[in-house]
């Protein structure tokens, strides 16, 4: 029970985390970047999609960007000696199982939402004629 109330706490710190939308905002300008270029000749959006999967070098940064705020909540808690007060009373197992849940959560979302809003937003200019 104790480990489900501090994956629960951290998702709620994750959420309102001003870290977050900043990860989400960078993976959507790293992918819009990725495919700029592609604009002038893309007639679709599977087009797009499959010209983004040749880049692995954005790929990897847009990864290493959005794994790095939430694997950086440690520093925070022992910032602000959250930390002593959490161990005590869950344990390390847990702490550091909901840690990983989160960081892992988290990147899976905030690169799910950029890309979905980038290719969203594309599909709406290729579909006006843009």
């Amino acid at each position: 029970m104790k480990t489900g109330r501090m994956v629960c706490s951290d998702m709620k710190r994750l959420f309102v985390s001003k870290n977050f939308y900043f990860t989400v905002t960078a993976v959507m300008l790293l992918c819009f970047l990725s495919v700029l270029g592609e604009f002038g000749i893309a007639k679709d959006i599977y087009y797009l999609v499959e010209a983004r999967h040749g880049v692995g070098a954005f790929l990897m940064a847009m990864l290493v960007l959005a794994v790095l705020p939430f694997g950086l909540s440690y520093r925070e808690d022992c910032e602000n000696n959250y930390i002593h007060g959490i161990r005590g009373r869950i344990g390390c197992g847990s702490y550091c199982f909901s840690k990983i849940l989160t960081a892992a959560t988290g990147t899976f979302a905030a690169v799910f939402f950029g890309i979905c809003s980038v290719f969203g937003c594309s599909q709406m200019f290729l579909s006006l004629g843009f």
